[in-house]
């Protein structure tokens, strides 16, 4: 077997043949009906026989709480310029195409145009992983045709795997070696060898029962807590074809191992989260505890700290990754649609209702995360069935008489200060408290300066290769004035204002003119406020702005900052203490 057999594998042996296609003129009616009744996580829009557009039940879910006619047709919420794929492609290569590009699914055509099937992530997947499977089978089926005997033991001398030439073998002791302990075959003094020692051992000869047979043994990691060992016996004349054999077969397995470890490293994970904060790695860390348990999480935090995407990392490392977030804004739902938004509808619950009725957020979300943004929005009668939803885990539709039960992880997130807003009666101190099982703070951008600059390095590469501007060089004294800046808006500003900086650039230039007026303007009135300040104030200001730059030109480390700083190690701790510097 080919040691490429593993990863060279074509687009057409992983895409799903299973395509449902729509006409652009299909209603979000008809679209809702077709998605849940085919159970689809998306259909391809054609007209005239050409790919124009795709859908996902995402995008559907979200123009559902937004409150988007029924009647609209699928062309104005469908994402155009779909990036197609060849039944020939190495998926390797595919994959990564998608990665950096963003998508999470892409329809195969042959070179007509014709559809063949859909690649998604789960599509991907399932293909590397057949193929892991079928290599593990053709691997076994190998060490079945030796005439050797093989086994693996653990650090104990139990037998855990053996193969048929082994069984064979030692016929004796019976068919099933499974637990059996390696001693009854091997003498006490070579398995103490092989147990107790880093080495490996080779060619060592043994008799028993009547047999002369030769040992090998091999130190096998599965991971970094468990050492297994693999031995083989066999008749001393052919030592070295079973060397050979077993070289290759350990080499294969460990290929297969690193593949298995590179690919689960390949899913979204909170690394993706740009920060050198340490109260940001404080959240991420709690995030990270909280992500595989199904508790609520409430995280609080300013407009474009980034709690949409702290929920979506959350998910993303919990059982229910692979089923939908569905990520609802409430200040965004009308007082009145509440309720069928949040529930869904029978059919003839009201005046104007369809025919079909209508899924809710909830039912839509089952076995998945609900997202609740701006949770603190909600009318106080809508938290009242929320929190009898969270309770029973059911509900009853608009105009229904049958309960739905549902299976859904809430996640919700508020700029609000939710406890005053209980003290004044403007949110349910039951839903309060039923939502703040875990709770996680994001702290603003100005309180954490230091992520500043990875957060600019990160969006410049990003639209740099979104709007192909490549970018050579940006002016340090534009640098300087981001990090002067308290960015109000927080993460999301930043993103705007960089953006704007690489639209604008020139020549792989970003130039200081380009930057809004507000926060050219800012400087000038920080070195007014500063002027009316005292000396003492002026004074701890340039101390601690000097500290701040000489951790970050001495990687953070502290001992070479006091010797930069002539100062012993004791008064830099104190200073960064009164100065509110935290590393």
């Amino acid at each position: 077997m080919n040691s490429s057999y593993l990863t060279k594998i074509k687009t057409s042996e992983a895409m799903r043949k299973e395509v449902v296609t729509i006409s652009p003129d299909t209603t979000i009616d008809e679209l809702n009906e077709i998605m849940l009744l085919q159970k689809q996580e998306e259909v391809i829009v054609v007209n005239n026989g050409k790919i124009v557009g795709i859908i996902t039940r995402n995008d559907l879910a979200k123009n559902l709480a937004r409150g988007i006619s029924m009647d609209t047709a699928v062309k104005y919420i469908m994402t155009p310029n779909v990036i197609c794929r060849k039944p020939d492609e190495d998926l390797l290569e595919v994959r990564e195409e998608m990665r950096k590009a963003g998508i999470g699914r892409a329809p195969v055509l042959d070179e007509e145009g014709n559809i063949l099937g859909i690649l998604t992530v789960k599509s991907i997947c399932d293909g590397f992983s057949n193929r892991l499977w079928n290599v593990v089978d053709y691997l076994q089926a190998i060490l079945n045709t030796l005439s050797e005997g093989v086994c693996i033991i653990d650090n104990e001398g139990k037998i855990i795997y053996w193969n048929n030439a082994l069984e064979s073998m030692l016929d004796s002791m019976g068919e099933n070696l499974k637990g059996r302990n390696i001693e009854e075959i091997i003498p006490k003094q070579t398995l103490e060898k092989i147990l107790f020692s880093d080495d490996d051992l080779e060619n060592t000869v043994f008799e028993t029962s009547g047999k002369t047979l030769a040992v090998n043994a091999i130190s096998f990691h599965f991971n970094k807590n468990q050492s297994n060992k693999v031995i083989t016996i066999k008749d001393l004349s052919n030592i070295s074809e079973l060397t050979k054999k077993l070289t290759k077969a350990s080499s294969r397995l460990n290929y297969l191992e690193e593949r298995v470890r590179e690919m689960s490293k390949e899913r979204y994970t909170f690394g993706n989260i740009v920060t050198i904060s340490k109260k940001m790695e404080r959240v991420i860390s709690i995030a990270q505890r909280v992500a595989p348990t199904s508790a609520t999480v409430l995280i609080q935090g300013e407009s474009g700290t980034g709690k949409e995407l702290l929920a979506n990392a959350i998910h993303e490392n919990s059982n229910r990754k692979d089923f939908s977030i569905i990520k609802v804004n409430c200040s965004a739902i009308p007082a009145n649609l509440c309720e069928s938004e949040f529930f869904g509808y029978e059919h003839g619950a009201f005046t104007g209702a369809l025919r079909s009725g209508k899924p809710g957020i909830f039912e839509v979300a089952d076995r998945g995360t609900l997202f609740l943004d701006e949770i603190g929005e909600l009318p106080l009668d809508m938290q009242a069935k929320l929190l009898r939803v969270l309770q029973e885990k059911s509900f009853l539709k608009v105009g229904g008489v049958k309960p739905v039960k549902v299976d859904v992880r809430i996640i919700a997130a508020t700029n609000k200060d939710l406890n005053k807003m209980v003290a004044e009666g403007r949110f349910r101190e039951d839903l309060f408290y039923r939502i703040n099982v875990v709770t996680i703070e994001i702290p603003p951008l100005r309180e954490r300066p230091e992520d500043i600059m990875p957060l600019v390095n990160k969006f410049i590469e990003e639209f740099a290769r979104i709007h192909n501007k490549p970018i050579k060089r940006i002016d340090n004294e534009i640098l300087r004035l981001l990090e002067e800046y308290d960015w109000p808006g927080n993460i999301r500003e930043l993103k705007n204002v960089v953006e704007r900086l690489v639209v604008f650039s020139q020549g792989g230039m970003i130039h200081k003119t380009y930057l809004p007026s507000h926060i050219l303007n800012n400087s000038k009135k920080r070195l007014n406020k500063n002027s009316k300040n005292d000396l003492g104030k002026m004074v701890n200001e340039i101390e601690r702005q000097t500290i701040i730059n000489m951790l970050k030109k001495h990687s953070y480390n502290k001992a070479r900052v006091a010797r930069a700083l002539n100062i012993p190690r004791s008064t830099l701790y104190y200073k960064m203490k009164t100065l509110n510097i935290d590393y």
